[in-house]
């Protein structure tokens, strides 16, 4: 894929998952002032079951497909038919198991609502396969525009839900809205009809991919889930409300990148010859990712604070801000361990992936409960930074440049220098007042960085450059 086919190609899986999270934060604003607090707290918990169970057809098919390609019908329709008796069960058992839920958690309503996710399960296993293959063909384009109007649906139906008063119900239908449309356009756009068949010999080669893809996404679910666990049952619904909040608002961010990593990454780097290329791959890419995103969630961190929070949503979500720092880390850091995961997959090895998520679990847990116990919400994003943010990243970077005899310093110092200058720049930023902060840490980031690193810092002038022509022709044409 040539520099400027991957340029586009970007373009529009950020377009297609800025759509989604700008669709997101809107119906946030509707829906922070139509529902209370408890409401977010009992659809947080239902996704915190959603998001397990759609681990097992959301990566069974779509990630090896990429991985694959589609030239092969039967590893489409293998993959295909896998993924949806996979769906089948997990969706079976989050029926089955509802009830208990419900209990546990001393939800009833919860009951009912699992039961609405359990069938998008089999949607969501449907769209992400004929997803998958759009993506391999590099029709990002198509995935952009059926994204932007699945979610133009699910907003529509999300806040006109929650006017009529349906409370937490208004995510369900406005999830199903999506999925439906979704999957309609999917298929339309492929002009291809899966089969329901397994041919063994192919079988068992899907099967080993996704088992490793799955397992670090297993792991990744609970050390990236469990805290909304801990808290809504340490803390209970509300808390969760507020933290799931500021959980949205850290991480839109991220869920823009991270499938353009993940989606344009994994069948770029499988393509390329031998472990030295994928290298070359890893440290650019991580590089230029670092100097692009380090000084934009410095920003997000200085202008998320308690008056911005009460301003959008509403003072009663005003404590959410005290959050913001620790999660903000959290994404950031994942962003960066999601180049090296997709690498490691590429390279043929989602073992180390699932190693480095499934030994952090424990961790993870314990620092979760700690922080719930002596510190409340405050305590549990703490933790989180401390062993998600900083020891999990570590261990993941090691164990990797082990396997592969990478050299860590020629992969991790290049990075390491915006992030040093950004903290820098942000402690002093925060004593200023807020009307002047965020120009005050551009200057001096900005500052440091074209002695420090001048190569970017004239890309940082180009883009700005660009920006500047592209609205004044915008403006005055």
């Amino acid at each position: 894929m040539g520099s400027n086919s991957a340029l586009k190609s970007s373009v529009w899986i950020t377009i297609g998952n800025f759509s989604r999270q700008f669709g997101a934060i809107i119906s946030q604003l509707f829906l922070a002032r139509l529902l209370d607090p408890s409401d977010y707290g009992i659809i947080a918990t239902a996704y915190i079951f959603w998001s397990f169970s759609i681990l097992f057809t959301q990566f069974s098919s779509g990630t090896f497909i990429l991985y694959k390609g589609i030239e092969d019908r039967r590893y489409l329709d293998t993959s295909f038919t896998i993924t949806l008796i996979v769906g089948g069960f997990f969706s079976l058992i989050l029926s089955v198991f509802s009830p208990l839920i419900s209990s546990f958690f001393n939800e009833p309503n919860l009951r009912w609502l699992l039961c609405v996710y359990a069938f998008n399960l089999l949607l969501a296993g449907i769209f992400y396969t004929y997803e998958s293959i759009l993506m391999r063909q590099s029709r990002y384009r198509n995935v952009a525009v059926i994204a932007l109007t699945a979610t133009f649906f699910r907003l529509v139906v999300t806040v006109a839900s929650a006017f009529y008063n349906l409370g937490y119900w208004s995510f369900a239908l406005g999830d199903i809205a999506f999925w439906i449309v979704s999957i309609c356009m999917v298929m339309y756009q492929s002009k291809i009809l899966l089969r329901l068949r397994i041919f063994k010999e192919v079988s068992k080669e899907i099967i080993t991919f996704s088992s490793g893809t799955i397992g670090s996404s297993l792991g990744s679910y609970f050390v990236n889930n469990l805290d909304n666990a801990i808290v809504s049952k340490m803390l209970g619904v509300v808390s969760l409300g507020y933290y799931n909040l500021s959980y949205q608002l850290t991480t839109s961010l991220s869920k823009v990148v991270m499938p353009v990593v993940e989606r344009l990454g994994l069948p770029t780097f499988s393509k390329l010859s031998g472990d030295h290329e994928r290298r070359k791959a890893l440290s650019s890419v991580i590089k230029d990712l670092a100097y692009l995103l380090t000084p934009v969630y410095a920003l997000l961190m200085l202008s998320i604070d308690e008056s911005t929070i009460a301003l959008v949503f509403g003072e009663q979500w005003s404590s959410a801000a005290v959050l913001v720092p620790w999660l903000l880390v959290i994404s950031y850091t994942r962003v960066l361990n999601l180049v090296l995961k997709t690498i490691n997959s590429a390279q043929g090895a989602p073992w180390i992936n699932a190693r480095v998520s499934l030994r952090s679990v424990p961790f993870v847990v314990i620092g979760f409960i700690l922080g719930a116990k002596y510190g409340g919400t405050l305590g549990v994003a703490i933790a989180g930074f401390i062993t998600l943010g900083i020891g999990t990243t570590i261990y993941w970077w090691l164990l990797s440049c082990q396997v592969f005899s990478w050299p860590i310093k020629e992969l991790v110092l290049p990075m390491v220098k915006p992030i040093v200058v950004a903290a820098l720049a942000v402690g002093v930023s925060m004593l200023l007042p807020i009307v002047v902060k965020q120009i005050f840490f551009i200057f001096i980031y900005v500052l440091a960085i074209r002695f420090l690193s001048p190569n970017y810092f004239c890309q940082y002038y180009k883009i700005s450059a660009r920006v500047a022509v592209g609205f004044k022709k915008k403006v005055f044409k």
